[in-house]
C-alpha cells in the first residue's frame, strides 16, 4: 500500500471549518517532507475506492476520533456529479500510536472474538460464548454489541464444610477479580449465570462508559480472562 497524501492536522480542527482563520491543514505529498513534529501517533487512514490513499496526523486525540466519527465526511471524494461524497473503501485509526479501530473490507463477524472495537471506532461488549457456526462446530463467540457498562467480576469457589454443607468463598486477591466492559444486556445474562452452584462468581456493576466519541477507549485494559 503506498499512501499518495500525508495530511497535517492542529489542534481544534473539530471546531473549525475551511477558510477560517487557523484552519491550517497542510497537504504533502511524501512522508519525508512532512517536518518531523508533525508526525503524530494520533492517525486516521482513508482510502477511497482505491484511487486516493491519505493518512491523516492529528495534534489533538480528540480530534482524531472526532474525524473517525464525523470529519472524514468532509473529506470524500464527490461523484462525476460534482455533489454526491463517494464511500470510502477502509479506514483506520490510531490513538497514541496504537490502532484501536478499522473499517471496510471485511465485516466484523461474531466469531471474530479477538477485535475490541465494532467498525463503528466504538468500544465492543467483552462477553464471550460458545455457539455453532456455520459448519456445525462448537466456537467461541462474541457479542458485537457496543459495550456500555463496566463491571468488576470476582471469581469464586464452592467448597465443602466440616458438616457437609457447600460454602462459596470469594477470592482476596486483587489481582485475580478483572474488569470487564459490556453491554446492558450481557451484564443481565452474566449476573444470571454467575452466582450459581456451578459458576459462583460475584459480578457487580462499576460505571457507565461515557457515549460517542469517549467511547474509543485509548486506554483497554488487559484482563486476566474473558468474560463467559
Amino acid at each position: 500500500m503506498s499512501i499518495d497524501n500525508y495530511i497535517w492536522v492542529p489542534a481544534g480542527a473539530r471546531y473549525k471549518k475551511p477558510g477560517v482563520s487557523g484552519y491550517g491543514w497542510t497537504k504533502y505529498k511524501s512522508f519525508g517532507e512532512m517536518p518531523d513534529s508533525q508526525k503524530t501517533p494520533h492517525q486516521v487512514f482513508l482510502a477511497h475506492q482505491h484511487m486516493i490513499d491519505e493518512q491523516y496526523f492529528f495534534e489533538d486525540a480528540d480530534d482524531a476520533r472526532w474525524f473517525w466519527l464525523e470529519g472524514y465526511k468532509g473529506s470524500l471524494i464527490l461523484d462525476d456529479d460534482g455533489k454526491t461524497p463517494m464511500s470510502y473503501d477502509r479506514m483506520a485509526l490510531w490513538i497514541g500510536g496504537e490502532e484501536v479501530a478499522s473499517r471496510g473490507y471485511v465485516p466484523l463477524d461474531r466469531f471474530d472474538t479477538e477485535p475490541n472495537y465494532l467498525p463503528t471506532g466504538e468500544r465492543r461488549c467483552d462477553r464471550r460464548y460458545k455457539a455453532v457456526d456455520s459448519y456445525g462446530d462448537v466456537e467461541w463467540a462474541r457479542c458485537t454489541n457496543r459495550a456500555t457498562l463496566r463491571i468488576i467480576v470476582t471469581p469464586a469457589k464452592t467448597v465443602k464444610a466440616m458438616d457437609g454443607s457447600a460454602k462459596v468463598i470469594y477470592t482476596t486477591l486483587p489481582a485475580e477479580a478483572y474488569e470487564a466492559l459490556t453491554c446492558a444486556g450481557c451484564y443481565e445474562d452474566s449476573r444470571r449465570s454467575m452466582g450459581t452452584e456451578g459458576n459462583p462468581a460475584k459480578v457487580e456493576f462499576a460505571a457507565e462508559l461515557r457515549p460517542a466519541i469517549d467511547a474509543v477507549d485509548t486506554d483497554a485494559r488487559e484482563r486476566n480472562e474473558p468474560l463467559t
